[in-house]
């Protein structure tokens, strides 16, 4: 990502109805933004009791989902 190495892979991907930007999720919760999607928070740095598996759109923001059952609104 931008030539930096990453702590976890990515897992998940959630991009703009309108063309304009997308976002991506590693397995630790990390969201990195591109274009026009607007960062909205994410699970990075936090404990988690199992990784992040995939991003789904919602909305105006987005959930990130766990390996556990977890979800997590943005």
């Amino acid at each position: 990502m931008g030539g930096k190495p990453l702590a976890k892979p990515i897992v998940g991907m959630d991009a703009l109805a309108n063309g304009q930007g997308y976002r991506f999720v590693a397995a630790d919760g990390g969201v990195f933004d591109f274009g026009a999607a607007t960062f909205l928070g994410s699970m990075g740095g936090k404990s988690l009791s199992a990784p992040i598996v995939g991003m789904a759109a919602s909305g105006s923001g987005y959930w990130l989902v766990g390996q556990s059952g977890g979800v997590f609104g943005y």
